[in-house]
């Protein structure tokens, strides 16, 4: 065993006698202050208290050591508020349905949204740009509630549609259309031109293999008189369209029939056009229809009963002749159906009924008739494959607005007065 040396243990003696004054005298290595304590009252909260969660002890360090150690930096995030502490914020809660995808340009308010405006518009900027917008600006994705520019400015005022009440008055129908015309002197000629159906009315049609229409005869004669409309002009005759549209001639034809749809308004409509024009001749343009497909070939009715039924005769020939050799002249085959009588234009019930715009308005259907001479043509068939074809070239339909013409021109000078 060996012994120790007196100086050592001196030194050691001093040590411990240090230690213990200083034991004695209270000086300790100083604590990191704790966080002053909060009475849980003094933030009201009606959430029910939440567990923290187990934090693992920290190693125990010796006195001594944690009075020589430099103290950790604990980032500030880590460290909750007092008042976090006591009260934390409850988490948003998420709709079932979020994240749902909605229509196009629908917000998930179902109010219309708009683009968001370029970046470091002010909210008094945005507003006005909102105005110009077909809804109301969204907040800025992220953007926590009550963020500056994150409430959505007042959409601009708009104007509810005007819903007529249940009980409300029809309107009065609009005015009737009236013919325009140049200004009629004397040797000049009027003609009336109507162009058939119109509006609700499609007359005949050419169908797909898929059931679509791909010619529609309304079409079809109006295209060829105002085409006829100009030719006549430029030869110096004064020219009443029944319909320069799409349309309807008298308003209360709704396509629905003879009586019920109006169409006996729209039929004596045209002839009302035709007489407050002083008109000196009328050609009623038509094309026909059939459901034999095969049919084809063009035709011209007149009626024999009236006071001028040479003339009838004499301008359904002309008619019928010239656009026979305008169409075949054009390189088109179309067939002669010939000039026929209107006496038994159409038969139903075992009676016979004739053109309304071209009889004499006795009989069955009492009506005041045209007061000159006129026909009515079907150029060709609109269900016919062939004629179809013929009808929908422009270069065509040229062709019989130029046939027409001429047989007008032939009209009037044989018979000038």
């Amino acid at each position: 065993m060996s012994t120790a040396c007196p100086a050592r243990a001196g030194r050691s003696v001093v040590a411990l006698g240090l230690i213990a004054l200083l034991l004695a005298a209270g000086c300790t290595a100083p604590a990191a202050p704790s966080p002053a304590p909060t009475s849980p009252s003094s933030v009201p909260s009606t959430e029910p208290a939440t567990a923290p969660a187990a934090v693992p002890p920290a190693p125990a360090v010796p006195a001594a050591a944690a009075a020589s150690a430099p103290l950790a930096a604990v980032p500030s995030a880590a460290v909750p508020s007092a008042a976090q502490a006591a009260d934390p914020v409850p988490p948003v809660p998420v709709p079932a349905d979020a994240g749902a995808a909605k229509p196009d340009g629908v917000a998930a308010t179902g109010e219309p949204t708009s683009l968001p405006g370029p970046a470091g518009t002010s909210p008094e900027a945005a507003r006005d740009d909102a105005a110009t917008q077909p809804g109301p600006v969204e907040p800025e994705a992220g953007a926590p509630p009550g963020a500056a520019g994150s409430q959505a400015p007042e959409p601009a005022a708009t104007t509810p549609p005007i819903q007529e009440p249940a009980t409300a008055e029809p309107e009065p129908a609009p005015a009737l259309p009236l013919p325009v015309l140049v200004k009629r002197t004397d040797g000049v000629k009027v003609v009336t031109l109507d162009p058939g159906h119109g509006g609700p009315e499609s007359g005949a049609v050419h169908a797909t293999a898929n059931g679509g229409r791909e010619l529609i005869e309304k079409n079809v004669n109006l295209a060829i008189a105002l085409r006829l409309r100009d030719l006549l002009e430029a030869e110096g005759y004064a020219v009443a369209l029944t319909r320069d549209t799409d349309r309807a001639v008298h308003p209360a034809n709704t396509g629905g029939g003879y009586r019920g749809g109006g169409l006996v308004q729209d039929l004596q409509r045209r002839i009302d056009i035709a007489n407050e024009a002083g008109s000196d001749l009328f050609l009623s343009i038509h094309h026909n229809g059939s459901e034999d497909r095969g049919v084809s070939g063009a035709e011209v009715w007149y009626n024999k009963a009236r006071e001028f039924a040479d003339r009838n005769r004499t301008f359904a020939e002309l008619t019928l002749q010239h656009l026979l050799t305008a169409v075949r002249g054009a390189g088109y085959p179309l067939v002669s159906r010939g000039v026929k009588d209107d006496e038994f234009f159409r038969i139903w019930q075992g009676r016979a009924f004739n053109i309304f715009v071209l009889g004499p308005g006795t009989g069955a259907r009492p009506h005041v008739p045209t007061l000159m001479p006129g026909v009515l043509v079907e150029g060709a068939f609109v269900s016919n494959d062939g004629d179809a074809r013929m009808l929908a070239r422009p270069e065509m339909q040229q062709v019989i607005a130029q046939a027409y013409a001429d047989a007008i021109r032939a009209y009037f000078a044989r018979f000038p007065e």
